[in-house]
């Protein structure tokens, strides 16, 4: 099954790889930097929306699922992606890597990189965004809901909800949580 998967989004890579090209975006092109190993630097934040201008250019739906996912290289580097859910797969199409032992949270770069796709997504796309419980912040939800997406977190059942004009809730009381089974020696046959 995953590997099904795998091959339905090599082909959607593929046909993005079969495009013609489109001209670069000023900013995406190489740009002289200061001496160093390489003479020139490609300014890969610029390239971010048309990254995700062409793989929505072969979306057929007026819905996308935003993830948006932190991961770590042990201590050496704490990386952000985004990626655009397609048949359970998400291809990356913005990220930030940052040192991974230097003081400093997930959020800002992650509101950074919606703000930088905002523009590539077209504003009639019914958008979601997906995050887990690590990026759980009152700052990422606004930023998320300011640009008219909706936001689904991974939330723990401490959490308190509070719906407009109703009272503060903890999430458990809105779940019925399963029970375990029985251990009374009870035999399927």
């Amino acid at each position: 099954m995953p590997e099904r998967r795998h091959r339905r989004v090599a082909a959607v890579l593929w046909k993005i790889r079969r495009r013609p090209p489109a001209p670069p975006p000023s900013g995406c092109a190489t740009a002289p930097t200061a001496p160093g190993p390489s003479p020139n630097q490609i300014d890969v934040l610029a390239c971010f929306a048309p990254l995700t201008g062409r793989v929505l250019s072969l979306w057929k739906s007026d819905g996308l699922a935003l993830a948006i996912d932190p991961t770590t290289l042990s201590d050496k580097l704490a990386v952000v992606v985004a990626g655009a859910v397609y048949r359970g797969c998400a291809i990356p199409v913005a990220w930030v890597v940052m040192p991974g032992n230097k003081p400093g949270g997930w959020i800002d770069p992650a509101v950074e990189l919606l703000g930088l796709l905002s523009v590539a997504i077209p504003s009639r796309m019914n958008l979601i965004v997906m995050a887990d419980r690590g990026l759980r912040s009152p700052k990422l939800w606004k930023a998320i809901r300011s640009l008219g997406w909706h936001p689904r977190m991974r939330q723990t059942l401490s959490a308190v909800f509070c719906p407009d004009g109703g009272t503060r809730t903890r999430a458990r009381a809105w779940f019925a949580l399963p029970t375990a089974p029985s251990s009374g020696g009870e035999r399927r046959s």
